[in-house]
């Protein structure tokens, strides 16, 4: 097990020790408990992050997609379905 020295200000060393007294649990004890569940709510909130940065990057290659479809596809079919309006004929 490693060693950490940990400096607190005295109002915060104050009400972990108070903390240690209501719950019986020693001031190391908790303090390892609030690193943990920190890790463990920033791990969860990385996890979140790439979900939504996989998600996006997907939308983005959809839409490129979709964008590049749409510049390659035969103007008179789409003429045709009322998607673009020609010169000659009012949009």
């Amino acid at each position: 097990m490693s060693t950490l020295s940990l400096r607190l200000a005295d109002d915060d060393y104050e009400a972990l020790r108070a903390i240690a007294l209501l719950t019986g649990r020693p001031v190391a004890a908790l303090a390892r408990a609030a690193i943990r569940e920190s890790v463990e709510r920033f791990a969860q909130s990385a996890e979140r992050g790439l979900v939504q940065a996989d998600d996006l990057a997907r939308r983005r290659r959809a839409l490129a997609l979709l964008k590049e479809r749409a510049t390659s596809a035969d103007p008179a079919r789409l003429v045709a379905l009322g998607s673009v309006s020609t010169p000659n004929r009012p949009g």
